[in-house]
């Protein structure tokens, strides 16, 4: 966004983005265009991705919305923060109503001017809440910055007595009342009017709900949630280890809400030989090619969580050596005899493995090659 007012007009502020996977970026930077230079910047209170910039009529930025966790792309905000080119500031703004990413947002200017003149206007987006991408909403910059604090809220369990709090700052700072606006509580929870939330979850599933908070003036702001009860989640930490043409079963395990189904991630495949079998559930079979193989699982549940885990499994060969007897002939000379492994994996360890050696004759290797080697005492067969 190019600025207009300050000290730094003519120049543009870059502000939030994409980092490095998996950081998004909180800092901000200007840009020069007659020299061709970049500067730090403020940054942010929280990184933010798919947001909007928007110049104000008397010269600031308003910076709505966006992504804040490039991994669980679900989270989103709902957060105004506003920079002021004068004072090379970032401070709160508000809220709006509803989480919201990947929305558009732009002044409204009404002919020969009109009460919501110098508001701007957010339409649509993406968030967990439906009511994103089916809602407009007016922000009005010069409001009280009453917001609503409390960033996320706890997941629960049915049965499990369930606990939550809601906090607010700004506005006149005093009579804070808490309402839900938007969706619905988890059945069995509720929110007294100081926002504390409490009760016994008796359903699983995923409740989005908007927040309202209003002081003692009646300035109001909200802020958009995702409570999940009996959260879906994959326990099965790793895969034990195959042996090549020996039947394998992997159990797989994961939390949420009724029957759970599993699937491969498009791209991904299993090793030769197994598959994956919902009815135990397992990843099952008779392994026929060894080596080492990634791949990644998606569990789906009852009410349409999802969750994805990455796994590695190894084939083990079996080992196999390439002769089975031998004969060393005379006893008063050195002999040796090699011995090469046809298949194996990782690092391999020599030694007698039952019947006894030869008096004189002793048992080495380095690598995938074994041998017999000294001065055998006297003839026979070992």
């Amino acid at each position: 966004t190019v600025l207009v007012t300050g000290p730094r007009v003519g120049q543009v502020l870059l502000a939030g983005g994409g980092g490095n996977w998996p950081d998004l970026r909180e800092s901000s930077e200007f840009f020069d265009p007659a020299s061709g230079t970049f500067q730090l910047a403020p940054g942010f209170a929280e990184p933010r991705l798919d947001h909007t910039a928007t110049l104000l009529g008397d010269g600031r930025i308003a910076f709505i919305g966006g992504t804040t966790n490039w991994v669980d792309y679900n989270q989103k905000t709902s957060s105004v923060e506003i920079y002021d080119p004068v004072t090379n500031t970032f401070s709160s703004g508000g809220d709006l109503l509803v989480e919201r990413s990947q929305h558009v947002t732009s002044p409204v200017q009404g002919p020969g001017g009109g009460p919501n003149d110098l508001k701007l206007i957010v339409v649509g987006g993406y968030s967990a809440s439906t009511m994103s991408s089916r809602t407009v909403e007016l922000f009005d910059p010069a409001s009280t910055a009453l917001r609503v604090v409390t960033a996320t809220l706890p997941d629960g369990n049915v049965g499990t007595p369930y606990s939550g709090a809601m906090q607010a700052t700004g506005g006149t700072g005093a009579g804070y009342q808490f309402s839900v606006s938007g969706g619905s509580l988890p059945p069995g929870v509720s929110m007294d009017q100081n926002g504390t939330l409490s009760g016994t979850p008796t359903s699983g599933g995923v409740w989005p709900v908007v927040i309202q908070v209003m002081d003692s003036a009646s300035n109001a702001a909200s802020r958009a949630f995702t409570i999940y009860i009996d959260r879906l989640a994959i326990t099965t930490a790793s895969f034990a280890n195959a042996d090549e043409g020996v039947g394998y079963t992997q159990i797989l395990a994961a939390t949420g809400v009724g029957a759970i189904t599993w699937s491969l991630e498009p791209g991904n495949s299993l090793p030769p030989g197994l598959t994956l079998d919902n009815g135990l559930p397992a990843v099952t079979g008779i392994p026929t090619v060894a080596g080492w193989y990634f791949f990644t699982l998606r569990a789906t549940d009852a009410v349409g969580q999802t969750a994805t885990r990455g796994y590695s499994l190894q084939v083990v060969a079996p080992l196999s050596i390439d002769a089975a007897s031998f004969s060393l002939g005379v006893t008063t000379e050195n002999h040796d005899f090699n011995f090469t492994l046809q298949k194996w994996i990782g690092d391999v360890t020599w030694r007698l493995g039952g019947g006894s050696r030869p008096p004189g004759l002793g048992v080495s290797g380095n690598g995938h090659t074994g041998w017999v080697a000294g001065l055998p005492h006297r003839t026979g067969t070992s």
